[in-house]
């Protein structure tokens, strides 16, 4: 592990977030086709501690909110039902 973490810091990348970004989108994999999903599943498919669930699901949030923004150039082409979806 530590020889893959000095190739991927050489390199300018960062282990924790390379996994964190795989949790992501496995989460998106995951939830894709359910309303609803326990916070016991997402800790075990996730492999998060659970006191670590609901800042990974925020963050998660967050990252659909900007990604939605920045896809807009012009907000005549945003999709108002998109970001009511995504907001609290």
């Amino acid at each position: 592990m530590l020889v893959l973490n000095k190739f991927l810091s050489l390199i300018g990348l960062s282990h924790e977030q390379n996994l964190r970004k795989m949790r992501f989108l496995s989460f998106v994999q995951l939830a894709e086709d359910k309303k609803e999903i326990e916070y016991a599943v997402i800790q075990r498919e996730m492999q998060l501690e659970e006191a670590d669930i609901e800042d990974f699901i925020i963050d998660g949030k967050r990252r659909l909110i900007f990604r939605h923004f920045v896809q807009c150039s012009n907000i005549s082409q945003c999709d108002p039902f998109a970001f009511r979806f995504m907001s609290p």
